[in-house]
């Protein structure tokens, strides 16, 4: 698929059905790279074993390879993804789509009642545009939002070095 650079992308997460007695909130970020839609899928979908942002918080201060990993196994459906997630949807060289782990354990209980994500490759012309799409539904309350508004700042720092590495 090719798209002006402006336009956002459609995203298998929209389609999903709302959570009932929870406020949706999303959050978008892309990054433009010079590679082909097939390049960037294989580093995708190395995510199944390191969150490529920073090491020291997100993996245990393993470090993430930088390097193609060849033996992997094919990508499925339910395969766990980053460190609390698990596939709901993909297609080969466009997107993969993923939901947090449940049920959903305390205390992020307390604030979120579901949390997916996708990451889909816009190819444009010899470029690619990859986009990260979170859909949270969260609950109502105060401390949910102030749970919001963390979860944001921290995405936000973790998410730009994740698509940079990428």
């Amino acid at each position: 698929m090719k798209i002006k650079s402006c336009a956002v992308p459609s995203f298998f997460v929209d389609s999903l059905p709302n959570i009932s007695k929870s406020e949706c909130r999303e959050m978008l970020r892309s990054i433009e790279i010079k590679a082909t839609a097939s390049d960037i899928f294989v580093w995708l979908k190395q995510l199944r074993i390191a969150p490529y942002s920073y090491d020291l918080f997100d993996n245990g201060n393993r470090e993430s390879p930088d390097y193609i990993i060849e033996n992997l196994p094919p990508l499925k459906i339910n395969t766990h993804f980053l460190l609390a997630f698990h596939v709901f949807e993909f297609e080969e060289n466009s997107f993969i789509a993923c939901r947090f782990c449940e049920p959903i354990n305390t205390p992020v209980n307390l604030y979120m009642k579901g949390l997916f994500f996708e990451y889909r490759i816009i190819v444009q012309g010899t470029r690619a545009k990859l986009w990260c799409k979170i859909k949270g539904y969260f609950n109502t309350d105060l401390s949910s939002r102030g749970f919001f508004f963390i979860f944001c700042l921290v995405n936000k720092i973790m998410m730009k070095r994740q698509l940079k590495n990428i």
